[in-house]
């Protein structure tokens, strides 16, 4: 369905390459095409003001053609106008908001294609990047279809020659590919696509862990397989990447609280134990919602790996808090079991637990669906919407509930004794069951989803008569991140992207789209509200710390070193440590200039020189030196 490519648009797009790869690497990704519209002049400012170049939407194809054949780029005309003004370049998705007379769009090439074409002309001049799918791999965004990589290479060859018809100055980028899927790229390379691309794209998300410990790997893959396939020397552009802020809903932390005083255990007297395995990537202090989240006003937390589950004692350690992340390695499932038989209390937050099993490949881990089993074993239930019986007749869901986000939202009540917290309507489909308890287990209700006269548990205190306790909650909440952290991740995925030879990053997303507390309602820099959050600070810092710059890093251990040259030819650098903190000495060059700010802009603690030793408390929240460069770890 493609064309020849003549040598006027390969000189022409050889052009663009070099123009791109010298634009500043700072951007976002915002809805400003779609529902975030009419906020887009106000949206441009805040992005400007935290330092971005460029904003990344959709070339909102039913926008602009409503009826087929009657093309009209007035929304789309004030848009491009409205970033001009705050000196905001924007880089368009085709398709985006496909019309019903082209859907979908992977059955109506030659209609993307003609629109692209016209839409490319008609900004020419004023739209320089446009980028062919977002995330083409995944069903969701390939037309609702099976995703197809061969047919990707098609749909790409065919829409890139139609862009570069419409503007020949265009600059074309492959659609961004979600978590680097290898197999996927190289499948489309093989059928041809790497001709048909000006800049590399993909979404390089870490959301179960720190960036630092993934993208290296993923990068030099990519320029492995881009290599042989003879595009190793186009750039690679990152065009949504970050951590969520989504949280639990606030009243679960207060449910949780009041359940353990019902079971006698004072939580702020006795602390926490949580689980931390880098081995399983299984993080229980920051992120898929940590123990500090569920437990906001408790000091003591207890860290142990998965090996400590066997010796945890219920006297010393009576509550365990596991990650709400569905996943726990059934290698030491009986472990927990024990720990339960002794009398332990384990709190889970969020999704069903033990719905997948870890399984430790060498450095690698996988996950393994093992569904309502293990749950049940324990004597416990869930049950879904789509469970006969779960409502009871006529019970009326879809009036009862509005959609957020793809998040059903219904009335959510307290349940006896639990009445002094206020719920908030945040509603996953799954329910606490008493179907499963053996005679002397109990379950009592902790909060309930109410449609109509049918009230259902979503929150449960499990007691069981060989011992232990169980307190679930069965809320998504997704794979997060602490806003903090969110913060600190800013700058950390920036520095490693660009020490990795990547040229522009783009933050998923400037706005918050106020989806309740999940995953995907909480990505932004700004709130919904338009309060600036830390990652907002975090992005401006940045910006304004690295400039352009091209880092060069350097690793001992788990704390990263990266070093650049300011515009004004004064040495700089950025320390951090993966994880907690340490007091840290490096031997350095150079003199060390002004005080020192950590990755938030804000007062860090002072870095002292002492002859040729720099001391400094080195953090995952990081810190920005001016004066001194090569820096190494001090014998």
């Amino acid at each position: 369905m493609g064309m020849k490519i003549n040598s006027a648009i390969l000189f022409f797009a050889a052009s663009a390459l070099c123009a791109a790869a010298a634009e500043s690497p700072y951007a976002v990704c915002a809805h400003v095409s779609g529902w975030e519209y009419p906020e887009a002049a106000r949206l441009f400012k805040a992005a400007r003001e935290a330092g971005a170049k460029c904003v990344r939407t959709g070339a909102n194809w039913q926008m602009c053609e409503k009826r087929e054949g009657e093309l009209d780029f007035s929304k789309l005309d004030k848009l491009v106008a409205q970033a001009d003004s705050e000196g905001i370049e924007l880089h368009f998705v085709v398709p985006s908001h496909t019309p019903e007379f082209a859907s979908p769009f992977t059955e109506n090439i030659d209609k993307l294609a003609r629109f692209a074409e016209e839409a490319a002309s008609h900004f020419r001049g004023r739209v320089k990047y446009w980028e062919v799918c977002n995330e083409p791999d995944i069903k969701q965004f390939w037309g609702g279809g099976k995703p197809d990589p061969a047919k990707y290479a098609e749909l790409l060859k065919t829409v890139y020659a139609a862009i570069k018809r419409g503007d020949p100055n265009a600059v074309v980028l492959y659609g961004g590919i979600s978590q680097v899927k290898l197999d996927y790229i190289e499948a489309t390379l093989k059928a041809g696509a790497g001709e048909f691309f000006d800049i590399m794209n993909v979404h390089p998300y870490s959301w179960r862990e720190y960036p630092e410990r993934t993208m290296p790997r993923r990068v030099e893959g990519l320029r492995e397989v881009m290599k042989k396939y003879g595009v190793g020397e186009k750039p690679i552009w990152f065009t949504e990447i970050g951590y969520t802020s989504g949280s639990y809903a606030p009243s679960i932390p207060k449910h949780i609280k009041i359940a353990l005083e019902r079971l006698g255990i004072g939580a702020k007297k006795r602390g926490v134990a949580y689980i931390f395995d880098e081995r399983y990537d299984y993080r229980g202090d920051g992120f898929n919602g940590g123990a500090r989240e569920v437990f906001p006003n408790i000091e003591n937390f207890f860290e142990i790996d998965f090996d400590g589950l066997k010796n945890l004692s219920p006297k010393k350690h009576p509550i365990l808090c596991l990650l709400p992340n569905e996943a726990f390695p059934q290698k030491y499932f009986g472990d927990l079991k024990a720990y339960l038989k002794k009398g332990g209390t384990v709190v889970s937050a969020g999704g069903v637990p033990f719905y997948y099993d870890l399984i430790l490949e060498g450095e690698s881990v996988s996950r393994k669906m093992l569904g309502r089993a293990p749950l049940e074993s324990l004597s416990m239930g869930v049950r879904s919407i789509h469970d006969v019986g779960v409502l009871g007749a006529g019970s009326g869901v879809a009036k009862h509930t509005r959609t957020v986000g793809g998040t059903r939202i219904l009335r959510v009540e307290s349940a006896a004794g639990f009445g002094s917290v206020k719920t908030e309507g945040l509603f996953a489909p799954r329910f606490c069951s008493a179907k499963n308890l053996k005679k002397g287990d109990a379950m009592a209700p902790i909060s309930f989803g109410v449609f109509g006269d049918a009230r259902v548990p979503i929150g449960a205190l499990y007691s069981f008569k060989r011992g232990g306790n169980f307190i679930a909650f069965y809320n998504p909440c997704g794979e997060s991140a602490t806003a903090e952290f969110q913060a600190y991740a800013v700058a950390r995925e920036y520095i490693l992207a660009r020490s990795l030879g990547v040229d522009r990053i783009y933050k998923y997303s400037l706005r918050d789209d106020g989806a309740g507390h999940t995953r995907e309602g909480n990505f932004g820099i700004i709130g919904r509200d338009y309060r600036l959050k830390p990652a907002f600070f975090a992005y401006q810092t940045l910006a304004r710390e690295l400039g352009d710059a091209r880092p060069k890093l350097s690793v001992f251990g788990d704390i990263h070193v990266a070093e650049w040259t300011r515009p004004d030819g004064v040495p700089a650098c950025a320390v951090w440590k993966m994880r907690k903190s340490a007091d840290v000495a490096f031997s350095f060059g150079g003199a060390l200039q002004g005080e020192q700010i950590n990755f938030l802009g804000a007062a860090a603690p002072a870095a002292a020189t002492d002859g040729k030793i720099l001391k400094l408390r080195a953090a995952e929240s990081g810190i920005y030196l001016k004066g001194v460069k090569n820096l190494r770890l001090a014998q």
